[in-house]
């Protein structure tokens, strides 16, 4: 039998945990456009349907949150142009839609370095979340990267990180610091150089997070 969206739709309304839901909201987390299905169902669905870009696409325009998340499970990452991961980012609404794009989709397409690199300079929250993110996610993954490209995204998050103190941003900054010192010794001394120029900033986040990345490095 084909898949459509109204059974991709018929299959995620069955697969609604009342209790992953109401956990979710304890944590804080905006549901409001969340049907409650947890992550381990949607990976399933979409292992059953099997990419298919032309469905992905049609489900991030929906506005429920476990569309949007299935939709980077579908997505062909070969054929996500600049313009359409632009056009995603400027959708994503919340840290765990970030995260679900970034491990899903973004850090698999041949160009997610360099959107890594701008959307790290991009003011709007979330759009910032993600670039951070995808950094962590290319950082963390067993794909190595030539050295100038772990700098540059290094140096992204230098250049950002000094007087956002906004949700999310500080921890993003150290996990992304510390997984690119982790890749080798140069990349651990482009850190520690980084954490010298944060700590002469006399920012409380910047300072903050140059200490912290720098318990991490011993």
């Amino acid at each position: 039998m084909a898949w459509d969206i109204d059974r991709v739709m018929n299959e995620l309304f069955n697969r609604v945990n009342e209790n992953y839901l109401k956990q979710s909201t304890q944590q804080g987390i905006d549901t409001k456009l969340w049907l409650g299905v947890p992550i381990s169902e949607l990976r399933l669905l979409a292992k059953a349907i099997q990419l298919d870009h032309l469905m992905g696409w049609s489900l991030w325009e929906m506005k429920i949150y476990e569309c949007k998340v299935l939709s980077s499970m579908l997505m062909d990452p070969i054929l996500i142009a600049d313009e359409d991961a632009d056009y995603i980012v400027s959708g994503i609404d919340s840290w765990q839609m970030s995260e679900q794009f970034c491990a899903n989709l973004f850090r698999v397409c041949p160009n997610a370095s360099s959107w890594a690199i701008s959307w790290s300079d991009k003011k709007r929250l979330n759009t910032r979340i993600t670039g951070y993110q995808l950094i962590i996610a290319i950082c963390t993954s067993n794909i190595v990267q030539p050295n100038n490209l772990y700098r540059s995204m290094m140096l992204a998050i230098r250049n950002t990180i000094v007087g956002d103190a906004r949700p999310g941003i500080q921890p993003l900054a150290i996990q992304a610091l510390t997984a690119i010192s982790k890749k080798n010794l140069e990349t651990k001394n482009f850190v520690t150089e980084v954490c010298v120029h944060l700590e002469k900033s006399g920012d409380r986040i910047a300072v903050a997070v140059a200490n912290t990345v720098e318990m991490n490095m011993k």
